[in-house]
């Protein structure tokens, strides 16, 4: 552009000069020692012109040629950087679709030019693991981690990410911890560990967690809330719980905080223990001061699996409990179980036979009015509470119902328990 710049001027120049050479030519004299030439004036301008452009065009060239190499270099770069670009773009868009070897191959190529390679090498590394080729994975995290060590945060909370997706959960704490240590307030690392936790089912490192990812925000309101409740379920129902005696499951329900001891998922896991330790009147209490605020179908359910000396005094209250709640099979169940501990067969043979549909406590309602009819010399129909308790276990959504009232040809008839005489029922034979 500038040498066409300059070819207009001169072209102009001279075109300016040759008019005024038609009016005056004039002359330009050059005189040395004895010497002396004269030239049309309009000649030596040309002249000048022609030296002054074939001046530039010389120091042009040199110029050019020393700076050669450096733009060659420049364009060269330039063509492949964009090539790695798309590469890249290529790879990502592979990655998407699900093609990990293709996502892999594109994100590797011409890395080196690439202006922000570290999203290559953590894309390479996680369509490596898609394809099970963990050292690659480790490599193409290494590489990154050499080339980027001041972002070793988010390489190697990519590599933690991409061990827990590949079940090393144990390497992947490794990692998480390590990140907790150097980077305390880093809100994924939190959210990722506790993810951890919960799959190793380790509660006490959960429990340590959730005051600091609370403080941090680590997780909406309703999101900790759940955390909340399920890792202080899952550390009372711990069986390692009971290794430290009852005093150690006490010592644990009263650490907690005061909301999550009113929660019925809580005080269920809570009470399980004192059961498994044998500490009835503790899970008696527990239970009754729980039901007396609020109802809870499970707590109605572990309620029938209290055995202690109180039994008269438990039909009484779960009875109670049953007039604003008749219809929960839990407390149905337990009622029936709390009858027979008492004696009273007929009762719970009665209420046995009511839920044996239920889809939810229909199989232990079969299997206990089997084991009563069992104990009551009828094993035949002990058999077939059996199938049916079976056959709910295999398919809940069968429909044989041994508890119909109608008697039919080859069927069996149970007697029912009464004060004075027996009195038919029915149930079918399954086939």
């Amino acid at each position: 552009m500038k040498l066409i710049l300059t070819i207009i001027v001169a072209f102009a120049g001279a075109v300016a000069l040759a008019r005024m050479s038609m009016e005056d030519p004039g002359f330009v004299v050059f005189a040395w020692d004895d010497y002396t030439v004269k030239l049309p004036f309009l000649l030596f301008a040309l002249m000048l012109v022609i030296s002054f452009v074939a001046l530039y065009l010389l120091i042009n060239t040199l110029v050019g040629m020393f700076k050669a190499p450096k733009k060659i270099g420049k364009w060269n770069v330039r063509r492949n950087e964009f090539s790695s670009q798309e590469s890249t773009m290529e790879g990502y868009a592979a990655l998407i679709e699900g093609d990990w070897k293709k996502a892999e191959k594109a994100l590797l190529y011409k890395l080196e030019n690439d202006r922000s390679p570290l999203m290559g090498y953590l894309g390479a590394a996680y369509a490596a693991q898609r394809q099970g080729k963990m050292n690659e994975r480790d490599r193409c995290l290494d590489e990154a981690l050499k080339k980027y060590p001041g972002k070793q945060l988010a390489i190697n909370l990519t590599r933690a990410r991409l061990l827990f997706q590949s079940g090393d959960l144990a390497l992947s704490r490794e990692w998480l911890e390590r990140l907790n240590d150097s980077s305390p307030r880093n809100i994924s690392v939190i959210r990722l560990l506790s993810e951890v936790y919960q799959k190793l089912g380790d509660w006490h490192a959960l429990v340590k967690l959730l005051p600091k990812s609370s403080r941090l925000g680590a997780f909406a309101d309703s999101e900790y809330r759940s955390l909340e409740k399920a890792t202080y379920k899952g550390l009372l129902d711990s069986p390692a719980l009971l290794q430290g005696g009852v005093a150690r499951s006490e010592q644990i329900w009263q650490s907690l905080p005061s909301e999550t001891r009113k929660s019925p998922e809580a005080i269920a896991a809570y009470v399980r223990q004192l059961i498994d330790a044998d500490e009835m009147i503790a899970a008696e209490r527990v239970i009754r001061q729980s039901m007396n605020r609020s109802f809870d179908s499970e707590l109605a359910y572990l309620y029938g699996k209290v055995v202690c000396d109180l039994t008269s005094d438990q039909i009484k209250l779960a009875s109670s409990w049953a007039r604003e709640n008749e219809e929960d099979a839990s407390l149905k169940l337990s009622l029936a179980r709390l009858h027979q501990r008492n004696g009273d067969t007929s009762s719970a043979r009665a209420i046995l036979r009511d839920i044996l549909d239920d889809r939810q406590r229909g199989e232990e309602a079969s299997l206990e009015l089997a084991g009563l009819l069992e104990r009551n010399g009828e094993r035949e129909a002990a058999m077939i509470c059996y199938k049916k308790a079976l056959s709910l276990l295999t398919d809940p959504d069968q429909n044989v119902n041994p508890s119909r009232d109608v008697v039919v040809d080859g069927e069996l008839i149970l007697l029912s328990e009464t004060t004075e005489q027996a009195a038919p029922e029915v149930i079918p034979v399954l086939r």
